[in-house]
């Protein structure tokens, strides 16, 4: 059996693959170095366990970690070494073999990408309620261990084969109901903690059930990143869209999203996106002082669901 197929027939089968120090520690340890750096300043980022725009030095604990997630940090126009350094390791030759390797396309775009200095505890789900192609189960998820995660700074976990679960009524459920079916389809199959060493990065199935715990012990970091990335010739869907890959109306749609991908292949210091990302950080910094739909939402944040943690 050639690489390829291993990799794939892994993936296939349990839903999920671990590639063993795929990323550059010198790519790791400046990026890090950068998050630091910023950790001083009054920077507005959003975070993805909160659904808002923040000040990120307000967001320190008293160990010095950010207590919230950084979603697409790479789109902060006033943080463009962190976006840069971020992109040498998101947009990497190494990440683009997995993905190709794992699927059956060559292209790919990224949709979203979530920097984590401390865990901040998500509540066990499958991606593709939240995000997937259309039609669904072509999205591919992964986590990038920025330092050696042992589980005292948190744990992430998986629940193998659970990928192939055949029960979709979580289509048409609100979002508390789906946390229940989240609950009720994991316990059908047997849950494994994810424990990486620093480079190493593990890819999962958009239907894969996951989540991850809060810190195990004060003071302990879980620094990681996450990202989804889906192929370019496919519309972004969620909620289980399924339409035809062959109407007019889709090839419509997939024109018009051509427009503003984040599409992999593009140079890292390509201006393509330059209007996109300037509205992005303008909307942030806009709903931020106008305190706009700023109120926090922790959609999927676990300190949300004490009676979930108590039935697992």
């Amino acid at each position: 059996m050639n690489k390829k197929h291993e990799i794939k027939g892994f993936f296939s089968q349990y839903g999920y693959y671990i590639a063993l120090n795929l990323i550059d520690k010198n790519k790791i340890d400046n990026l890090l170095s950068e998050l630091e750096i910023i950790k001083k300043k009054n920077t507005l980022y959003y975070s993805q366990s909160e659904h808002n725009w923040r000040i990120l030095k307000d967001d320190l604990d008293e160990f010095n970690l950010l207590k919230c997630s950084f979603e697409n940090f790479t789109d902060i126009l006033w943080e463009r070494k962190l976006s840069y350094l971020g992109k040498e390791i998101l947009q990497s030759k190494e990440i683009n073999y997995y993905l190709k390797n794992l699927s059956n396309y060559d292209k790919f775009s990224i949709w979203q990408n979530m920097l984590f200095d401390k865990s901040t505890g998500t509540i066990d789900h499958i991606d593709s309620y939240y995000l997937d192609t259309n039609p669904m189960g072509e999205l591919i998820a992964c986590w990038i261990a920025l330092e050696d995660i042992n589980g005292e700074g948190g744990e992430f976990h998986i629940y193998p084969e659970s990928h192939l679960n055949r029960d979709f009524k979580w289509k048409n459920l609100n979002h508390n109901e789906f946390i229940n079916w989240s609950l009720k389809a994991s316990s059908n199959y047997k849950k494994k903690s994810i424990r990486l060493k620093k480079g190493d990065v593990m890819f999962w199935h958009p239907m894969l059930i996951h989540g991850s715990s809060g810190q195990r012990l004060e003071g302990k970091s879980r620094k990681s990143l996450t990202a989804h990335y889906f192929p370019s010739n496919f519309l972004k869907g969620g909620k289980g869209s399924n339409d035809s890959k062959d109407s007019i109306e889709y090839k419509k749609s997939l024109l018009k999203q051509e427009k503003s991908y984040r599409d992999f292949n593009l140079p890292i210091l390509s201006s393509k996106r330059k209007r996109d990302i300037f509205y992005f950080s303008l909307k942030g910094l806009s709903k931020y002082i106008f305190s706009l739909k700023n109120s926090p939402k922790k959609l999927m944040n676990r300190s949300r669901y004490k009676e979930y943690d108590n039935q697992k």
